[in-house]
């Protein structure tokens, strides 16, 4: 703005050197024609446009140096003004860069921001899934817990079961036991009193002496040969007992008296060893 400013002023001072350049020209052919007419009032005009001239003259060469002021004000200007459009350029240049750069950095932001809404997208997607798949995981837990319950209360009701189930088989098991040492004690009580007719009715001789009572591994009631000696006796009370054998629970039925063999057996492994003990009675009561 300064710059067209100065070029103006220069270009008026120009115009208005020329003007007075002119103006002299003029003053000077009227000067050198000296009209006789007029010579008196010629010489006093001429004497003023001599001093005119004078004073036009000062002011041209004032001008001229105003102008040549001007002149290199307007260079310097000049350069200046170059210097500064050389600016203008590079920033211009820079400006371009960065409304480059701008609309990069706009279509990376708009990319990113369809990037988030997408990735929200599949984030809500996920986290749907995932409460569904909770839920889900909590019914199961909780059908478990209701299996696991139903399983504990089943398998309560099977160990009461199977301890009604135990208390019965030990009250068949201690019947059949029962049974079985009953059909045993009728054995032995037959063979006694077989052996017992047979000694009452013999002359005891010792082929017929009684023999001692033994129960075999089998629990059934043998006869062996008997020591040597005479032994008058009413009936026998045979006492076995058997080594090896583990009892458990009592039979309730047996007999006490008259010939009785006891018996007790619970299953449990036989022993090969059985001792058979024979009281003679009869002297007792004979004594009594």
């Amino acid at each position: 703005m300064e710059a067209t400013n100065e070029s103006e002023r220069v270009t008026e001072l120009e115009t208005r050197l020329l003007n007075l350049q002119e103006e002299n020209a003029t003053l000077r052919g009227q000067v050198s024609c000296g009209e006789t007419s007029r010579e008196m009032d010629g010489r006093v005009d001429v004497a003023q446009l001599k001093s005119q001239v004078t004073v036009s003259s000062n002011h041209e060469i004032e001008f001229g140096k105003e102008l040549e002021a001007y002149k290199i004000k307007c260079q310097s200007l000049s350069v200046e003004l170059e210097r500064k459009g050389m600016e203008l350029e590079n920033l211009q240049a820079v400006n371009t860069g960065l409304d480059h750069e701008r609309e990069d950095y706009r279509t990376k932001c708009i990319g990113l921001e369809e990037q988030l809404v997408e990735d929200g997208n599949v984030m809500s997607q996920r986290e749907k899934s995932a409460g569904e798949r909770i839920s889900h995981l909590e019914e199961v837990v909780k059908k478990m817990q209701t299996d696991e319950k139903e399983r504990f209360r089943e398998l309560e009701t099977l160990q009461e079961e199977n301890a009604t189930l135990r208390a019965l088989q030990n009250g068949v098991s201690g019947e059949i036991t029962c049974r079985e040492m009953d059909a045993m004690v009728d054995v032995a009580d037959e063979a006694q009193l077989i052996r017992t007719e047979t000694c009452q009715n013999s002359t005891f001789t010792p082929s017929c002496e009684c023999s001692s009572l033994q129960i075999n591994s089998n629990g059934v009631l043998s006869s062996g040969d008997a020591p040597p000696g005479n032994y008058q006796t009413d009936y026998y009370f045979a006492r076995a007992v058997l080594g090896g054998f583990e009892t458990e629970g009592i039979c309730s039925g047996t007999p006490s008296s008259e010939n009785q063999v006891l018996l007790k057996q619970d299953g449990a492994r036989p022993s090969t060893t059985c001792i058979v003990e024979i009281f003679d009675i009869s002297d007792n009561e004979g004594e009594t």
